[in-house]
Formats: C-alpha cells, structure tokens, sequence
C-alpha cells in the first residue's frame, strides 16, 4: 500500500496547498474527499476555498440527525459531477463502509491518532464485552482478540442509540468488530477480570492501514509527520510512504527559520505532569500561572489545558482559550501574540506499555501526546505569519518543554520564568526494596522470567505487521 505524505510545518500553508490541488483533481474530472480533525476546520477551509466549486459538507453541523447514516446515504447518491466532499476524521473512522472507494482520491488534513484505549468500572457489566472476546496464544504481557460474533458486537456498538446503559460500551465496540482495528488486552489483567478479582476491563487498539485501503489515492499531511506515531506504525506494517511533490512544491516554508522576536518562558526543570501540577495543594499549578500573569502583563495569550481545568486560572478578558485539538486554526492569529501552556498530558504507564510492546519508545509516545501539542497551540497565535515582525512569547511548564520548542523554532530564546515557589527537592536514593538477600534473588529470578517470555512474543510477533496482516481487508 501506498500512501503520499506531506511533513508540513505548521503555518506553511499546507491546507491551501491541500485545497488547491483538490480544485485541480475535480477540474480533472475526479471526485475528492477532505478528512479534516474538526467541524470548525472543515467550515473555515470551505468558507476560504470553495466557493467556486461544488463542494459537500456533511458535519454535525449540517445534519441534526445521524452523520454516518447521512454520509452512508450520500454515498449511494452522491452529487452527479466531480465535486469535493468534506467529513471529519471521527465521522470518516466510524464508517463501516465507503461505497465505490476506488472513485475518490483523499485528502486527510492533520495526522489522526493511531492507538486508543478503552477503560470501563466492569465487574458486573463486562461479559457484554468479554463474552464475544477470544484471546490469541501469547507469551508476552499483551494478547491480541478477535471477535466471535462480529454482528454481536454490531449490535453493542448500536446500543448508544437507545440504551443509555450499554452506549459506555460503543466506541470500544465500534472498534472491536471492524477489521481496521487491531485489539489487545493485558492478559493476566483480563484474566483476573473474568475471575472476579478485579473490577477493569481495559482494551487497547491500534488502527490498521486499511482503512484508508482501497481509494483512488491517499495523502495524509502533517505538521512533523515522520515523528508520528501513525508512520512509525505504519511503515513497520508495510505501507510505502511517499513525498507529495504536488503539495510541497506550494508550500511557504518547509522549516521555521528567523525566529529571533520569539522568546521562550519556562517554569520548573523538572518535566510537568499532573502528579507534580496538582501536589502541595496545587501550588505548583498556582505559582506558575501567578509568574505567567505578572510576566505576560495586559498584553493578549491564547491558552491552553486539560479538560479538569474548567474556569480559567487567569484574571482578566485578555486571555482566550483554545479547543484542546487546534490543530489549523487560522483564527487567533491576528490578535494574540503570546500563548501559554497548562497543559499536562503524559499517557498512563500501562499504555505506554503497551506502545512499547508493539516496538514504540516512551519517548515516542511522550513527544506524539504532549510536545506535539503544545506546537500545535503554539502556532495559532502570530507566529503563523513569519511576515508579522512583532514579539513573541510562549510559556510552557517545564525547561524540557522549552528547549525542545526552541530546536524547532530557530533563533528563538529561552528565559527562566521567575515562579515564587520551589519544588521539593526529589529525595536521594530509593527506598528498601527487599528485606533480605533470598527475597532479592527471588525477586531477579521473576524478572529474569518475565524478560525471557518478552523475548519470546517479540520473536512470536515480530512486530505490529504480522497484527495488521491478521486484520487486513481486501482492496476495493
């Protein structure tokens, strides 16, 4: 398989690049489908566009009823001529189909996540799930399910609409009976699940190349695309990426250069989490946006954070939130020059666990989850505009944070935030782990076990392409 990629950076223009080329297929003779992350993206691209071409938009915006079903609807019919169609990533990836595939070429604007993971309080309730489940052989930690009944799950999956109990249940049932997604579970933690030991069902899945199989053809464009978690696990699975000439050759710029006006504010040295944000009472949290507020003055910031944080820590009509996905937003970007990051978004260690078992490194995750994103927030602000001469500043939690933004942003600067407060320090050395001399070899010998059944499911799996070549769907 064979997919055509941008590595835009962000502001360079790759969705007008995106929309012109699309202008140019339907002028052809082609139809188009444009995949973008958001309802608000999707009205922005078109609005700025197309308003010379025929173009659909299907959104929740434009339908008050069901979106898949309008989409399904629309694929049987579709308008007559070349034209475009626009959808959003989570409407494209509940699709359980996509009539005469082979007939559009694709366009998915912003890189879409790759891994997700179901979490569910089930002791009771979890033989809706578990029952239709069958573990694959395995000797390492995790094992990959398949469905018994697909059209059980189908009907689960269904379940949102008319009962409220079970539609906790749907998206992880969506995505256990579809082919495009790979499904895993902690086996002895799912063992002590169905004895009664335990009260979490947690599933873990990865989606495959195929669903993006099939069409006339695919180019996904992305701010550092080749960082994402998306190519590194698709390219070990066999998919061919290839450089989209078309598109690159439109763009402003390929690297941010001349970043001298921006200067780069960090708070702590120690790497942010929501464990450090919210110890002492909070008061890491609280002293670093009391040092942004001093340092950023009257001037106007765009912000951003985790969903918990429901009311804004600042004082004063100057500061903006962003959505928590901002990804192509062009509509900050005139009137605020500064920005700050809340947020903390380090995955749980299970599910980095699991990333490292199909041949990811926490770095990776950590880099796609938290750093990705603060970029992303970064460049809504007039940073997008590299003709715009005024002063920049970012604030962002920690001095990790700030010097790997500062790689990417050349010339910028990096400035200790003055925070009146100071963590405290980590403690030297660990505590006691075992009591005597037997319980540490024991205790080797567990680990010595432990490393030698990871040891045979890498060699048992490979890695993630023999999971994907289990689930692959034919071409259209």
């Amino acid at each position: 398989m064979k997919i055509s990629f941008t590595d835009a950076p962000g502001g360079s223009g790759k969705t007008h690049a995106i929309a012109h080329r699309a202008i140019e297929l339907v002028r052809e003779g082609h139809n188009v489908l444009i995949i973008q992350p958001t309802k608000d993206l999707i009205d922005q691209t078109k609005a700025r566009y197309f308003g010379g071409i025929h173009c659909e938009v299907i959104t929740s915006k434009t339908n008050s009823t069901s979106v898949i079903g309008k989409i399904l609807d629309y694929l049987q019919q579709p308008y007559p001529e070349p034209h475009i169609l626009m959808i959003a990533w989570l409407a494209f990836d509940r699709l359980p189909d996509f009539n005469q595939r082979g007939q559009w070429h694709v366009f998915v604007d912003e890189v879409p996540q790759v891994y997700d993971r179901h979490e569910f309080k089930a002791r009771k309730t979890h033989t809706y799930i578990t029952n239709q489940l069958q573990l694959a052989q395995h000797s390492g930690k995790f094992a990959a399910v398949h469905v018994k009944d697909r059209g059980e799950m189908r009907s689960l999956a269904e379940a949102a609409g008319y009962d409220y109990a079970l539609s906790t249940y749907a998206d992880a049932a969506r995505q256990l009976k579809s082919l495009n997604f790979a499904c895993f579970v902690d086996h002895q933690r799912h063992a002590a699940l169905l004895a009664g030991k335990s009260d979490d069902l947690i599933i873990y899945t990865l989606m495959n190349p195929s669903i993006l199989q099939g069409f006339a053809s695919v180019t996904i464009a992305g701010a550092r695309f080749k960082e994402t978690l998306l190519y590194r696990l698709w390219s070990q699975s066999g998919v061919e990426f290839i450089e989209a000439e078309d598109i690159n050759r439109t763009l402003r710029y390929r690297e941010h250069v001349g970043f001298e006006r921006l200067t780069i504010h960090y708070a702590f040295e120690r790497g942010w989490s929501k464990c450090l944000r919210d110890s002492d009472a909070g008061m890491p949290f609280a002293a670093y946006c009391d040092a942004v507020q001093r340092a950023n003055g009257d001037n106007r910031a765009i912000w951003i954070g985790n969903n918990d944080i429901d009311v804004s820590p600042f004082t004063g009509s100057h500061y903006q939130r962003l959505p928590n996905y901002p990804h192509g937003l062009n509509n900050f970007q005139e009137d605020y020059d500064n920005v700050v990051c809340l947020s903390a978004l380090n995955p749980s260690n299970d599910l980095i666990g699991f990333l490292e078992s199909v041949g990811l490194s926490r770095d990776e995750v950590l880099l796609n989850t938290y750093r990705h994103c603060v970029y992303q927030a970064v460049l809504r602000c007039s940073l997008r505009n590299p003709n715009r001469q005024t002063s920049n500043h970012v604030f962002v939690p920690d001095q990790q944070l700030a010097l790997w933004l500062q790689s990417i942003f050349q010339g910028s600067s990096v400035e200790k935030l003055p925070v009146d407060y100071q963590l405290p320090a980590r403690k030297l050395g660990r505590p006691k782990k075992y009591a005597n001399a037997t319980e540490r070899q024991k205790a080797h010998r567990a680990r010595q076990r432990s490393a030698n059944a990871e040891a045979a499911s890498a060699a048992a799996l490979h890695s993630f392409s023999d999971v994907v070549s289990a689930h692959k769907i034919p071409s259209a």
